[in-house]
């Protein structure tokens, strides 16, 4: 190849085309994908383009940066601008989660919502990734239903949210953009990262 463009700077076999690409003088972009944290590797690629300056901040906390960066802002929410929410009342509540959280933690959390809001609906979206079974929900009330990640874009079931909750994810971000009322929950007790990308800590996020 002319050059290589990565849309996942941390990954194993990520790290290991780059590396590849740099011993044959193959010219290397990243576009960042989505939230990243002081836990990644530094940047090393010949362009990056990131969302913006927290990224950078971010990566620059990782290591030295090496090559040119850009940024771009969030190119896959441009569209969703227009669909911004702007209800007064939490009506649809979505719940996101990942493979670091306890379904156990899930599972109570919405039985406690339900218990004292029966009439809410509730999306539950596990991680495209997350091949655990999430069916247990559908049957606590008639109100709650599984989003399909593999399906259905994020930015496409943010829009029918009034309010998010999610442990440490990116996700968080994307809802504030569409000014969906966003909390971080830790859905593991044990799991030592804490608001791992500082939403809480820059009060996006409460």
């Amino acid at each position: 190849p002319q050059a290589i463009i990565f849309a996942n700077d941390h990954n194993a076999d990520a790290r290991a085309l780059l590396l590849a690409a740099k011993e044959l003088g193959i010219p290397t972009a990243y576009v960042q994908h989505s939230s990243i944290s002081s836990l990644f590797p530094p940047l090393a690629f010949d362009l990056s383009l990131l969302e913006g300056q927290d990224s950078l901040d971010k990566y620059r906390q990782c290591g030295p940066i090496h090559g040119k960066v850009e940024f771009i802002g969030m190119p896959k929410a441009d569209k969703f601008v227009p669909f911004r929410n702007t209800n007064q009342l939490v009506q649809t509540l979505g719940i996101a989660c990942n493979l670091m959280d306890r379904i156990e933690e899930v599972e109570q959390l919405i039985r406690h919502i339900i218990r004292d809001f029966p009439q809410l609906r509730i999306l539950l979206r596990p991680h495209p990734r997350d091949k655990r079974s999430y069916t247990f929900a559908t049957g606590i009330n008639p109100n709650i239903s599984l989003s399909n990640a593999r399906q259905q874009t994020v930015f496409e079931y943010l829009r029918e949210l009034d309010m998010l909750i999610s442990g440490n994810s990116g996700i968080h971000l994307e809802a504030v953009l569409l000014n969906v009322w966003s909390v971080y929950f830790k859905f593991n007790p044990k799991e030592e990262l804490h608001d791992d990308y500082g939403y809480v800590a820059h009060r996006l996020v409460v």
